[in-house]
């Protein structure tokens, strides 16, 4: 691989990376935007129904579609890096073509620089997800078990 399209894939990983990030910003801002909406309705007992709680049924679902949306990430970044490790790969068979020596080494070394670089993706967006997976998830649980006895604290 050269250094422009490593420098390149790093950019894209960085942007990946951006892109979750708020991307769960903006999941929390919605989800409290849920809260609050639903603390309103539920003071003001519109149509007489528990809307705190309902907001935090919304906030479940926020919490799974980001982890799915996570895992899809994931997926098309594997994919993306395996197309270009077939790139690689191809590019040394032709370089090295009467050396097999040095083709056998070249292809190690994209094949570990693949892994070294999918697996740091992975923990890097894996790690985020999961953080805000889980929390919307925790959250979002407390509020529709619990929304209905929230106003009395």
């Amino acid at each position: 691989m050269t250094s422009s399209q490593e420098v390149k894939q790093d950019a894209k990983t960085e942007q990946t990376v951006t892109r979750q990030k708020i991307h769960g910003l903006i999941l929390w801002m919605v989800a409290i935007a849920s809260l609050v909406v639903g603390y309103y309705l539920s003071e003001i007992h519109y149509l007489d129904q528990q809307w705190l709680s309902r907001s935090g049924c919304f906030i479940v679902i926020l919490g799974i579609w980001s982890g799915v949306g996570g895992i899809i990430e994931l997926k098309l970044l594997h994919r993306g890096l395996n197309i270009q490790k077939a790139m690689a790969m191809h590019r040394t068979r032709r370089a090295f073509q009467a050396d097999k020596e040095k083709m056998e080494k070249a292809q190690q070394d994209i094949q570990q620089q693949f892994q070294d670089r999918l697996s740091s993706l992975q923990s890097e967006l894996g790690a985020h997800v999961g953080i805000i997976e889980a929390s919307l998830l925790i959250t979002g649980t407390f509020f529709w078990g619990f929304g209905d006895l929230v106003k009395y604290f």
